[in-house]
C-alpha cells in the first residue's frame, strides 16, 4: 500500500468571519444547524448540543463547562478565550478549525475527526484522542499535561512551541507526527513511535524508554 502523505495545507492561523448574527444559548441544542453564528459571553455549561452543527460560527469568552458535543460537526469555526473544565467532543468531526487563548482541563475527543485544526496558546490537563483521525493538526504554543493518541491515526501533526507532559502512543499509526518543534517530557508505548520525527536531542532523552522497550541493559562504563 503506498505510504500517504500529509497535507501541505496550513490549518487556520486566522479566521476572519463577516455577517455573523447574535445567537443566545438556547441555540444550541441536540442536532442544531447552525449557520454564521456568533455565540459570546454566554455560559454554555453542561448543554447538551450532540449531534450539532456549527458552520462559519464564532464562540468567544464563552463558559463551555461539561458541554456535550458528541457526534458534533464543526467545520471552518473560530474559538476564542473559551473556559471549561471538561468538554465532549467524541466521534466528532472537527474541519477547519482554530482554537486560541483558550483553557480546557479535559477535552475529550476520542473516535474524532479533526482536519486543518489548530489549537493555539491554550493550556488542557488532558487532550483525549484516543482512536480518533487527525490529519494537519497544528498544536502551537500550548501546555498540555497529557496528549493522548493511544490507537489513533496520525496523517501529520506538529507541535511548534507547544510543551507535553506526557505523550501516550500505544497502538498509535502515526505518518507524520513531527515532535521537533515541541518538548515532551515522557512518552507512553514508545515502541509505538515508527513514523514520528523527532531531534538529536530529542532521540538521546527518548533512548532510555527504547532500551527498556527493546530489553537491552544499559550499564556505565
Amino acid at each position: 500500500m503506498p505510504r500517504r502523505l500529509p497535507s501541505d495545507r496550513e490549518p487556520p492561523s486566522s479566521l476572519p468571519l463577516d455577517g455573523l448574527g447574535a445567537m443566545t444559548a438556547d441555540a444550541l441544542v441536540p442536532g442544531a444547524d447552525l449557520e454564521a453564528a456568533d455565540l459570546a459571553d454566554l455560559d454554555l455549561g453542561g448543554r447538551d448540543a450532540t449531534g450539532a452543527s456549527l458552520d462559519g460560527c464564532r464562540l468567544v469568552r464563552c463558559e463551555l463547562d461539561g458541554l456535550q458535543r458528541t457526534r458534533a460537526r464543526i467545520r471552518h469555526t473560530l474559538l476564542d478565550d473559551v473556559r471549561a473544565t471538561d468538554i465532549r467532543l467524541g466521534d466528532a468531526t472537527l474541519d477547519e478549525v482554530l482554537v486560541t487563548g483558550s483553557r480546557i482541563g479535559a477535552l475529550a475527543g476520542s473516535g474524532g475527526e479533526w482536519r486543518d485544526v489548530r489549537l493555539r496558546a491554550t493550556r488542557s490537563n488532558l487532550v483525549d484522542l484516543r482512536g480518533a483521525t487527525l490529519a494537519n493538526v497544528v498544536l502551537e504554543d500550548c501546555v498540555i499535561d497529557e496528549l493522548d493518541l493511544s490507537g489513533a491515526e496520525v496523517r501529520g501533526m506538529r507541535l511548534p512551541g507547544t510543551a507535553i507532559g506526557t505523550l501516550t502512543v500505544e497502538e498509535a499509526r502515526l505518518d507524520g507526527l513531527d515532535l521537533t518543534g515541541g518538548r515532551v517530557a515522557t512518552v507512553r508505548g514508545v515502541g509505538s513511535l515508527r513514523g514520528a520525527t523527532v531531534t538529536a536531542a530529542q532521540l538521546l532523552e527518548l533512548a532510555p524508554l527504547l532500551a527498556a522497550h527493546l530489553g537491552i541493559d544499559v550499564r556505565s562504563g
